[in-house]
């Protein structure tokens, strides 16, 4: 779940559980809550939580559906509809299926770039065991 990845992040970046619960104004206890999974996570604090990890939301939700509120869409002018027509849904969902795609592809290109390095590197060692070993 979320949490644990958040948890996995803000101890990459070398911060604490409090220095987190600052940086977000809530209280630590509050904050322990969302890496434990015991509250729902907001989506602005989601992002914020992404911005100070340096990782895209994406990333820290990766793994876990993604459940939509319409009922808390604003519109232009800042108010809340209590409806929502089908194209805004299917545009919401759209823009949500092309992240996910596209942080995908990212991390696919990451993997075979990592591949080839790995590979490059076991040609590599290959040779100079087979240089020690006298080409055997």
């Amino acid at each position: 779940m979320y949490g644990e990845r958040i948890r996995y992040y803000r101890k990459q970046k070398g911060l604490s559980q409090a220095e987190m619960a600052q940086e977000l104004n809530m209280e630590p206890a509050s904050y322990s809550k969302i890496e434990t999974n015991r509250t729902r996570l907001a989506t602005d604090v989601l992002e914020k939580i992404a911005g100070i990890l340096d990782v895209s939301p994406l990333a820290i939700m990766k793994d876990d559906p993604i459940v939509v509120n319409f009922n808390e869409v604003a519109n232009n002018h800042g108010t809340v509809n209590s409806w929502i027509n089908a194209e805004t849904v299917f545009n919401y969902q759209k823009e949500l299926v092309d992240g996910i795609v596209a942080a995908r592809d990212a991390e696919i290109t990451t993997l075979k770039n990592t591949l080839d390095i790995q590979q490059k590197l076991l040609q590599q060692q290959s040779g100079i065991i087979e240089k020690l070993s006298g080409g055997k």
